[in-house]
Parts: C-alpha cells; sequence; structure tokens
C-alpha cells in the first residue's frame, strides 16, 4: 500500500510489519503517525522492520525531528546518543547506523537548529500555512527547539512573532527579560507565577519573585500586555515538565532541588535585589543565613580574593570558603563555625547557570580565617543527575 498523507491516524492494520519511508515529512507528529501504523502488536509478528529512505536533496532536511521522536530524547542527548550508538533504547529496540551514516546524522544535528532570528520567524510562518498560529509550546515541540534555543542573545518569541509579521506592535524594550524564566522547574512555582501572571490568587512571595527578573519592580502590573501574554505560554509550556518538589520549610518559598535565578531567591527579602551582589546574606527575622555559592570560577568573573574554594567532597558534603573578611570571632562568623541559626545554600557550576537549591547544612570542622574554610553537611545529598 503507498499512500501520500494518508493512513497517518485513524487506521488499524495490526498485520503490518514493514514501513517504507520514501517521501519526507518536516512534522514529527505526522512521522510518529506514520510510523504507528505497524507498532500494533500481531500474533504472526515478531518485529516491525522500518525502511527510512530520505535523500540528501534537501540538506536542511530535520532529522533531529523524527530521532527525538522515536527516543523521547532532547536535542542535546540525541547528539551523544547518536555518538555513543544509542545504549539506552528500551528494551528490544536497536537503532543501528554505519560510521558514515552517524557523521551525517550529526551534522545535520548540528544544522537543525535555528541559529538567528530570520530562521526563526521561517519557520513560525511554515507552521501557520494552515492558518492556526503556534503558541510557543506548540512552536517548541514542532520544531525541536530547546527554550534555552529561543531566548539565547535577548531574544524572545514576540520578537520572533514580529519578524514572521504576525505581531504589530511595538516591542517592549524588556522583551527579552520574559527568558529570565526559563529555567523554573518545579511545579508550584509554576502555578503560583502563572497565578500572578493571570492576577488570580496567589502567594505575595512569589509575586515578588516573579516582578523582580521580569520588571525590576515589586511587581508586574505595568508590563506590556505582549509581555503577559508570553510568560503564560512560557509557564503553560514549562508546566508540562515541571515536577512538585517539597519546601525546604514552611516558611520559605524555595523547593528543594529546584532552580533559581538571583532575583529570585534575594526578592523575598529585599526590596532591590540586584544591589545585593554579595555571595552571601543574613535574614535576622527569619534566623537565616543564605548562601550562593558558584563552584567554576573565571579569572574573568572572579577576583583573587573572591575565587573561593567551594567544591562538593561527597553529594552530602559541601567544602566552602566564607567572605575574605569574615573571622571567625565576628557574629557572622560565630554563626558560621557553630551553625547557628539556619543555613541554606544554593549552589551553581558555572555563572550563567541557575542556581540549584540543595537545601540546608550543618558545620562539620571549620579552619583558618579570612576566609574561613567549613566542611558542611548537606541534610539532602545531592544526586548525580542532580
Amino acid at each position: 500500500v503507498c499512500t501520500v498523507d494518508l493512513f497517518n491516524e485513524g487506521v488499524d492494520i495490526p498485520e503490518i510489519n514493514t514501513v517504507l519511508f520514501l517521501r519526507p515529512t518536516e512534522s514529527a507528529t505526522v512521522f510518529v503517525q506514520q510510523l504507528g501504523r505497524g507498532l500494533r502488536n500481531h500474533r504472526d509478528k515478531g518485529a516491525l522492520t522500518v525502511l527510512d529512505f530520505v535523500g540528501q536533496q534537501n540538506r536542511d532536511f530535520r532529522m533531529d525531528l523524527r530521532f527525538r521522536a522515536m527516543t523521547g530524547l532532547g536535542r542535546r542527548d540525541l547528539e551523544k546518543a547518536v555518538e555513543d550508538g544509542f545504549p539506552k533504547l528500551p528494551p528490544g529496540c536497536d537503532i543501528r547506523l554505519d560510521r558514515v551514516t552517524s557523521q551525517r546524522v550529526l551534522d545535520n544535528l548540528k544544522r537543525a537548529v535555528p541559529s538567528d532570528i530570520r530562521q526563526l520567524a521561517a519557520e513560525l510562518r511554515r507552521l501557520s500555512l494552515d492558518g492556526a498560529r503556534p503558541t510557543l509550546g506548540e512552536f517548541l515541540r514542532e520544531t525541536g527547539l530547546e527554550a534555552e534555543d529561543l531566548y539565547s542573545s535577548n531574544r524572545s518569541f514576540t520578537q520572533v512573532r514580529q519578524k514572521a509579521g504576525f505581531f504589530e506592535g511595538e516591542l517592549p524594550s524588556n522583551h527579552h527579560r520574559v527568558g529570565s524564566l526559563i529555567h523554573v522547574d518545579d511545579r508550584r512555582r509554576v502555578e503560583q507565577y502563572r497565578n500572578v501572571v493571570l492576577e488570580e490568587t496567589h502567594d505575595a512571595r512569589y509575586g515578588k519573585m516573579l516582578s523582580q527578573p521580569i520588571a525590576a519592580a515589586p511587581s508586574i502590573t505595568g508590563i506590556d500586555s505582549s509581555m503577559r501574554v508570553e510568560l503564560a505560554e512560557i509557564l503553560d509550556h514549562l508546566h508540562e515538565s515541571a515536577v512538585p518538589l517539597p519546601l525546604v520549610a514552611d516558611d520559605l518559598p524555595f523547593s528543594l532541588h529546584a532552580r533559581y535565578n538571583r532575583d529570585e531567591i534575594v526578592a523575598p527579602f529585599r526590596d532591590n535585589p540586584r544591589s545585593m551582589r554579595e555571595g552571601t546574606f543574613y535574614v535576622p527575622d527569619f534566623g537565616l543565613d543564605i548562601h550562593l555559592v558558584t563552584l567554576r570560577k573565571s579569572d574573568r568573573h572572579f577576583s583573587p580574593t573572591t575565587r573561593y574554594e567551594d567544591y562538593f567532597e561527597a553529594a552530602n558534603q559541601l567544602h566552602w570558603e566564607s567572605q575574605s573578611t569574615t573571622s571567625p570571632r565576628s557574629e557572622k562568623g560565630q554563626r558560621l563555625i557553630h551553625g547557628l541559626g539556619r543555613h541554606l545554600f544554593f549552589v551553581r557550576i558555572d555563572r550563567e547557570d541557575p542556581f540549584l537549591c540543595v537545601g540546608f547544612a550543618k558545620p562539620l570542622t571549620h579552619e583558618s580565617e579570612r576566609p574561613i574554610r567549613i566542611r558542611w553537611r548537606l541534610e539532602h545529598p545531592v544526586s548525580d543527575h542532580t
């Protein structure tokens, strides 16, 4: 049976044991539907053979979309899977590529990501040919882009819409700030932020945590309507992958092993988070010291006096140095070496990364001064995946 744009969905022929692709489709959804025609179990069928012939007449054909649809991998993980020979497929599944084919696929994966605003706008126009304008989430799914790809270089989806001719308004000067939320990964925060954007009932602390990175203000009341629309779409997209995580404490708006930017961490306690550049600060009303730790410190962004030796010694043990001016005899030094009050740690690898909330810690040992070297034991170990 040879078809063009037929038998994609709703056709059930369990006996089919071979699927031959001769005509490329740019839609990952259509590809999965076509592949699915042969995936039904049948007593006389031990395996499904898929012959996928894609000519090289179109170098821009999106191979990544079909591999991602088959494996469920993100684009970055997919590149590694191709290089390693797909070692983590489900039992009974096998994808084999010879050396030349593997290199061609890798080259295609690297070409597949639209790298500038014109290419992104062209993708959006292509996906809108049937008259329906895709939402942000639909655009990311159909193009195979990660949110990080779209929002790099201070871009926004509203800017892409404008370039594609679908947004005629004036682009707000701070339109790119909506991308500062794409790291949000815990369900409670996504839902609270969405309530803030939709002006529904919410915890006021989350209102501050959202408004500071977006508007550098105590609220988002005055932001442009296009930004509010895009924020809602971002949060809808994030909700699909957000997971429920426990709060570190009932009186704090932070979830264990969730990711945060600096403004989100400082905003519940200070009206102007951007004025706080130190890596540690004290909140007396909460009996709380918050420590922001960057593990990999470059010469470009850290001076010799702030290039502290911070690193994990074990999954639940952190070697950490205080600020270079801190003495064990000072009030702050006493809180540190004796573990007075609560000490909450947020850790990131590089300066560009969001911080991971690793929870509370207690001091095990300390030595030296200015800075004080302390070994902390975390209440909750950090997993290899985290």
